[in-house]
């Protein structure tokens, strides 16, 4: 399970377009929130880089045969409809506005960090992680992988928990992991 520091960079990346869209909306008119908005994104971002460089190859990876796998990633385009509102909302032209805003994101982020949600991440998308919801050997019901390759069904795979039935597959390929399911 990640820590706190690691959930809440996660949240970060996963808003980093909605604070940059904030960033540029208030750059001439309130120019404390744009810094603040550019910094909380790139922040969330680095953050993320490293915690995907260092946890797939933690030691705690376990392998696990799949038993039944889907593609998930259609649930980030509901997760992108946050960065609409930007643009439809109040403009952030004044210290109680944007007050305001910051508790909405501190009670969005509070969920998202001890949710699911964890595993749905635009940023993650964007570089490559694709979603999947997995049925595995040992482990009831569904759970969330990201990964940058494909996940088959009848496949081991080697992976790493980052929360709650949230899993990253393991960044260190194992031989037998690669390509579909042979025909019996």
């Amino acid at each position: 399970m990640p820590t706190i520091f690691a959930r809440i960079s996660l949240f970060l990346s996963s808003y980093s377009s909605f604070f940059f869209i904030v960033t540029v909306l208030n750059w001439l008119s309130l120019f404390p929130v744009a810094i603040l908005s550019l910094c909380l994104g790139v922040f969330g971002i680095l953050v993320t880089i490293a915690f995907l460089i260092m946890v797939p190859a933690h030691k705690n990876a376990h392998i696990y045969q799949v038993t039944n796998c889907r593609q998930q990633d259609s649930d980030i385009i509901g997760y992108i409809a946050i960065y609409i509102f930007p643009f439809l909302a109040f403009p952030i032209d004044s210290i109680e506005k944007a007050i305001a805003v910051g508790i909405l994101l501190i009670t969005i982020g509070a969920v998202y960090t001890h949710s699911s949600l964890l595993a749905i991440n635009p940023f993650l998308s964007l570089i490559g992680y694709r979603l999947y919801k997995v049925q595995i050997t040992d482990l009831e019901g569904d759970i969330m992988i990201l990964s940058r390759t494909p996940i088959y069904q009848n496949r081991s795979i080697s992976l790493v928990s980052i929360g709650a039935g949230i899993y990253l597959r393991n960044r260190r390929e194992l031989p037998y992991e690669s390509g579909p399911a042979k025909q019996e």
